[in-house]
């Protein structure tokens, strides 16, 4: 299980990548399971157990502090969480 404090964000494409950026969380949209009815949308914050995910299109959110997001869009990839970094590999960034 992962400890806890804060989280890191890295998003990485085949064209560029972006952080590690330090968030409370992150969401993304995670893809339909083989019952067609487990996707939508999902946080993880500081603590989530070690997990990979795969994503949908649609958008990456980490909260930045005092409000702010930092938010991208992607084509979909694959979402992997361990001792609180949160790495995105994204097919592109729209």
């Amino acid at each position: 299980m992962s400890k806890s404090g804060n989280l890191k964000f890295v998003l990485i494409n085949p064209e560029d990548s972006e952080g590690p950026v330090n968030c409370s969380y992150v969401k993304f949209v995670i893809s339909d399971g083989a019952k067609g009815s487990e996707g939508g949308s999902y946080e993880v914050k500081s603590g989530h157990t070690d997990a990979v995910f795969a994503l949908d299109e649609g958008e990456v959110a980490a909260g930045i502090g005092g409000g702010e997001e930092l938010r991208r869009r992607i084509s979909g990839g694959f979402a992997s969480v361990r001792d609180n970094i949160v790495k995105v590999a994204a097919v592109s960034v729209l």
